[in-house]
């Protein structure tokens, strides 16, 4: 049985590890063996279409797996997915974690502190070949310390320039 979590594929993948051990055969009875049976496991997952495309991730619960085994698996397992659940209820985990997929994506991140900026910034990041994602206004006047969006952020999406500097400086 697979359990469906689809606004966050990490808690999914955590959520099916944890079922994975809890009908684990009778034989993985152990430390040693639970880590053993995660880490094949995590190999048959990798393969399935909803947990693609996270390789970070699978990367990273390998390490786990590999490290800290005084600790039990289990317990390190839900810690994570109870952390996972609660970052989820904040709209600055989220923000956060869009702009690294946008990063992972190829994005170059970046704020513009100042509207009479915005011009230079544009041209000059367009100039770079890459995409940009450039902020128009600073993460601490858009979101609580509490991590709750009190107003919209905005952005300014530059792809590289299709023209040439001659061009822009006659503009």
């Amino acid at each position: 049985m697979t359990i469906q979590s689809p606004e966050n594929p990490v808690i999914q993948l955590l959520e099916n590890m944890l079922e994975a051990l809890s009908t684990s055969p009778d034989s993985i009875n152990n430390e040693r063996r639970r880590r053993r049976f995660l880490l094949n496991w995590l190999d048959s997952a990798r393969q399935m279409s909803e947990f693609r495309g996270m390789p970070e991730e699978f990367t990273a619960l390998r390490k786990l797996l590999a490290t800290n085994t005084d600790i039990p698996v289990e317990n390190t397992l839900k810690s994570l997915l109870e952390s996972g659940h609660n970052a989820a209820l904040y709209d600055l985990y989220r923000f956060r974690a869009a702009l690294a997929t946008c990063r992972s994506l190829g994005w170059q991140i970046g704020t513009c502190a100042w509207n009479d900026q915005l011009l230079s910034e544009t041209l000059s990041r367009a100039q770079t070949g890459k995409r940009h994602i450039l902020q128009l206004n600073s993460t601490g006047d858009t979101f609580s310390t509490t991590g709750r969006m009190i107003r919209p952020v905005a952005f300014s999406l530059i792809h590289p320039a299709t023209i040439n500097t001659s061009e822009v400086e006659e503009i």
